[in-house]
């Protein structure tokens, strides 16, 4: 005869890993309400305000607008220097020496408060030993006109059958006050020779402050062999002195140094001459 087991009661669950949960949950319960304590604030510190320092704004650097003539363009600053020295036509028409002396407005600089109106003075079918030049007039801006302060027909010399300077400019190399660097020359007999002048413009006007040789050339004269050297200015100290390297057919230096508000070879130079 067949009988069937009896089953067998489940054996009750363990309790290990209950515990266990039970444990950890206890553990971070207690952990997290110790955080919340030291993170709570002190009686003193509830109710102090938070206190956030604001970045102050960059300050603004403000310049004065221009007005006047400082206001106007560059070119209607020269026209109307211009027609503050020569009138109504903005240039002049003379005689020097039997020929008529055109002087045209070229560039308007700025010394300070003081403008300078640099203007070129050419003679027409002027011989060949006269020389043109750079006309140079002081100026006061007096609101929305000028004023003429002084002027200087024959500041910078040119060259030679009555023209200007073949080459010029204005430098600020030299020293606290503008220069003018300006190169003339001609041909005598077939030796075609350049010197360069430097003017300085100065407080009471435009002051000499030196002449120096820059070109030679004897080709024209069938000297044999030729010579033929060209100069340029390097090593300028401002105030101080400034050096001329020569090049061609030879190779030199001559050295110039200021003395006063002169400039004086130091030592021989060295460079030809007509």
């Amino acid at each position: 005869m067949t009988t069937s087991r009896s089953r067998r009661p489940a054996a009750p669950a363990r309790s290990g890993a209950g515990s266990r949960v039970l444990a950890t949950t206890m553990v971070a319960g207690v952990t997290l309400g110790v955080g919340a304590l030291l993170l709570w604030p002190r009686e003193d510190e509830r109710g102090a305000p938070i206190q956030v320092t604001a970045e102050k704004p960059a300050s603004v650097a403000t310049f004065a607008a221009p007005s006047g003539v400082r206001a106007l363009s560059a070119a209607q600053q020269l026209a109307l220097a211009a027609r503050t020295v020569f009138g109504p036509s903005g240039k002049a028409a003379s005689v020097r020496d039997g020929a008529q002396l055109i002087t045209t407005p070229a560039r308007l600089v700025w010394r300070g408060d003081t403008a300078v109106l640099i203007s070129t003075a050419e003679m027409v079918d002027g011989c060949h030993g006269c020389t043109g030049g750079l006309d140079i007039a002081y100026l006061k801006p007096a609101g929305d006109r000028f004023t003429l302060v002084q002027r200087w027909p024959d500041a910078v010399p040119g060259s030679s059958w009555g023209a200007p300077p073949g080459e010029w400019s204005v430098s600020d190399k030299f020293g606290a006050n503008p220069v003018i660097y300006a190169s003339g020359g001609g041909t005598w007999q077939g030796y075609t020779c350049s010197v360069f002048t430097l003017t300085e413009l100065g407080a009471g006007g435009p002051v000499g402050m030196v002449s120096v040789p820059e070109g030679y050339d004897d080709s024209g004269a069938g000297t044999t062999p030729a010579t033929t050297l060209e100069g340029k200015i390097v090593n300028i100290v401002p105030d101080r002195g400034f050096d001329v390297n020569y090049t061609g057919t030879e190779s030199f230096t001559d050295h110039y140094v200021r003395q006063g508000d002169k400039y004086a070879a130091r030592g021989e130079i060295r460079m030809r001459t007509c």
